[in-house]
């Protein structure tokens, strides 16, 4: 238990703190005005703190998440599974199962599984807001509400997702071929 809280205290906790860390870390980007905010949005994503506190928040809490809703027991014997030599035979996508593999392979347990996946899905959403970032602290709040859920039970086709993000993304700055790639 977190803090010494019980299960539905530290969920509603944990909820509401990604919340606030998804709405106030964005808010700052209102206060910056012209020139400043030119020089942010000239400069890589992944040069913004803004970027790495709202991704390592919820890869932190989402990613490492022990047990919460139905799907992650069968994410974790998958994933055990494919570690031990199994083979994936159609169970899963075949993009999932080479990320899986690659990841066993590596010598991760399956929490690098969730964290990673955990990661591209706020990654990509930043990403694609990249020149807009200001509008961030619409947009987290709102996809979190709407989806966190959602994405932590089916958290293989939001990671799919992610990649299609960043392909949009890619695609709308001319970079083709890694917008393909990402897409494919």
């Amino acid at each position: 238990m977190l803090f010494g809280f019980d299960e539905k205290f530290q969920t509603i906790f944990l909820f509401i703190f990604t919340l606030l860390i998804f709405f106030v870390v964005p808010s700052t980007y209102l206060n910056i005005k012209g020139g400043k905010l030119e020089k942010i949005y000239s400069k890589s994503l992944l040069k913004d703190g803004r970027f790495w506190v709202v991704c390592i928040v919820y890869f932190v809490i989402f990613g490492f998440r022990y047990n919460y809703l139905q799907d992650w027991s069968q994410y974790v014997r998958y994933y055990e599974y494919i570690q031990s030599g199994g083979e994936n035979n159609g169970w899963r996508e075949p993009g999932f199962y080479i990320f899986v593999k690659m990841l066993t392979i590596l010598g991760f347990n399956y929490y690098a599984m969730f964290v990673i996946e955990c990661f591209m899905w706020i990654f990509s959403i930043c990403y694609l807001f990249k020149d807009n970032r200001k509008y961030l602290v619409w947009v987290l709040p709102f996809v979190f509400v709407t989806s966190t859920n959602l994405a932590l039970v089916i958290s293989r086709q939001f990671f799919a997702m992610s990649f299609l993000l960043l392909a949009y993304r890619d695609y709308w700055d001319g970079k083709n071929l890694r917008a393909l790639i990402f897409a494919v």
